[in-house]
């Protein structure tokens, strides 16, 4: 089983590393904020490169931002090589990733296509690419259709909605200012009698640490 850790806000400090043979590193839920974070992710590549194996965790990728995070991959490859593996969280990027880089279905993308995946016959080519996917609690019931891939399993936080380019700190044509760094919202579910937190432009929920050894072959931590 590989222990994997993973900071939403890419906070790393507080953590017991030791625990983990992996770390993610990136933004799975903004390409805007993983531009603005590229500094302080590179730093934390180079604090962990010698040390952890690398997942560098990208987000659903608009067109504005596809070139401007393509160059930074091309970059940190030229300076480590395919030291680390890619998370994609859209088929565009999953696609054109795969073609250079070890390329890992994330669990935005996985929920997608999860239909897709789970088919029985060998149609497409995109099928026989995939080797691992990932999961949350919201479709861990899915764990045993796939057992054809590996699997990661994230742990503690789930993501219960996404809304693309649609951001709880930002009205709709503003521009971008990043204001949602360390900061969230948190929402008071009276019907379902539990609590949600607004995270950048994802509505996430906090689970109860789940025992999943036997389906999956990585767990992935999930800290604020």
């Amino acid at each position: 089983m590989e222990k994997c850790c993973y900071s939403l806000q890419n906070n790393y400090a507080q953590i017991n590393m030791k625990e983990y043979t992996r770390v993610y590193i990136g933004d799975e839920f903004c390409d805007n904020s993983l531009i603005y974070q590229i500094p302080m992710i590179e730093e934390l590549i180079k604090t962990y490169i010698d040390r952890k194996d690398i997942s560098i965790v990208l987000p659903v990728i608009n067109e504005c931002s596809f070139d401007k995070i393509d160059a930074w991959l091309g970059r940190i490859r030229k300076q480590y090589g395919n030291e680390f593996e890619i998370i994609c969280n859209d088929i565009g990027s999953y696609a054109y990733f795969n073609k250079e880089y070890h390329v890992v279905v994330g669990r935005l993308l996985a929920r997608v296509i999860m239909h897709y995946l789970a088919r029985k016959d060998e149609d497409g080519i995109l099928k026989r690419e995939v080797g691992r996917v990932e999961l949350d609690a919201t479709n861990i019931k899915r764990a045993h259709s796939l057992r054809k891939y590996e699997r990661s399993f994230y742990n503690m936080y789930s993501v219960y909605g996404h809304a693309n380019n649609r951001c709880a700190y930002r009205n709709t044509g503003a521009v971008c200012k990043n204001e949602c760094r360390n900061k969230n919202i948190v929402l008071n579910n009276t019907y379902l009698d539990d609590t949600y937190q607004v995270v950048k432009n994802v509505i996430i929920h906090k689970e109860n640490n789940m025992n999943v050894g036997i389906l999956f072959d990585r767990i992935v931590d999930v800290y604020e």
